[in-house]
Parts: structure tokens; C-alpha cells; sequence
């Protein structure tokens, strides 16, 4: 389970703030710094891979669709 607000910036465990993520994805991505996960659950969300710094992700996903690629 990914909290969207992480908890130690305050996000609480409600529902919209809640995603399921792969253990990877999870670890390698989000807390790697390499993927991000804003929005509001469940279709609220957006997914951003490849995250670089500076520039923008190198994709851009919400409920199935690219946004940018």
C-alpha cells in the first residue's frame, strides 16, 4: 500500500490518499525518486515514470491513458 501524501508529510489514511503498488514499482520508483504518484484515488490519479531532475517524466499516466509521452 502507497500513500499519495506520505505520512510523514501528514497524509492521512484515508481511502483517496491510498494505492496499490508492486513492491518494485513501490521501492524502486516512488522511493527511488525515479517515479512519482499525485491525485486522488482511485481515478483520480496520475503516474509520472522516468522522473528527472531537471526536465519533465519521460511519461505521463491516468487510468490506463498517456498523457505525455
Amino acid at each position: 500500500s502507497h500513500h499519495i501524501v506520505r505520512r510523514s508529510a501528514g497524509g492521512p489514511d484515508e481511502p483517496w490518499n491510498r494505492t496499490t503498488l508492486c513492491a518494485f514499482h513501490h521501492l524502486r520508483g516512488i522511493h527511488a525518486g525515479t517515479m512519482r504518484c499525485s491525485g486522488r484515488a482511485p481515478e483520480g490519479l496520475v503516474f509520472e515514470l522516468g522522473v528527472r531532475d531537471p526536465g519533465p517524466p519521460l511519461v505521463r499516466y491516468r487510468s490506463g491513458e498517456v498523457l505525455m509521452a
